[in-house]
């Protein structure tokens, strides 16, 4: 009896899509707005700062307070330095507590309060 030979076929390459392309205006535009500064990765982050347990909380404010920290996430990007809300709130932390206590009381009390929580679900 003659007995047949299998060929084993190699298995197919996998083949990954490439990458979605920006248009090159897209690009020159994302070059422009991040400097090279900022492109560069930040120093070594001290361990004093890497072992301190994190907290997520949340909290109500005027429109007007967030607008305004959309506007110091823009001026800190147009300046080369990307940065998130809750750095920016932190930095406001270090801030106020460089302030007097007669400065920090002032301060709070010029806020206008704001009812907290969040809108009730309609049924």
């Amino acid at each position: 009896m003659a007995t047949a030979t299998k060929t084993r076929r190699k298995p197919a390459a996998k083949t990954t899509r490439p990458a979605a392309k920006r248009p090159a205006a897209a690009k020159k535009a994302v070059r422009k707005a991040v400097p090279a500064k900022a492109a560069a990765r930040p120093k070594k982050i001290p361990a004093a700062a890497t072992d301190q347990k994190v907290v997520r909380d949340g909290f109500t404010m005027p429109q007007a307070d967030y607008d305004k920290i959309k506007s110091l996430k823009a001026l800190c990007l147009k300046n080369g330095v990307e940065v998130k809300k809750s750095q920016l709130l932190r930095a406001g932390l270090i801030a106020l507590e460089a302030l007097a206590v007669a400065e920090l009381l002032k301060r709070i009390g010029a806020l206008v309060p704001v009812k907290a929580g969040r809108k009730k679900k309609k049924a």
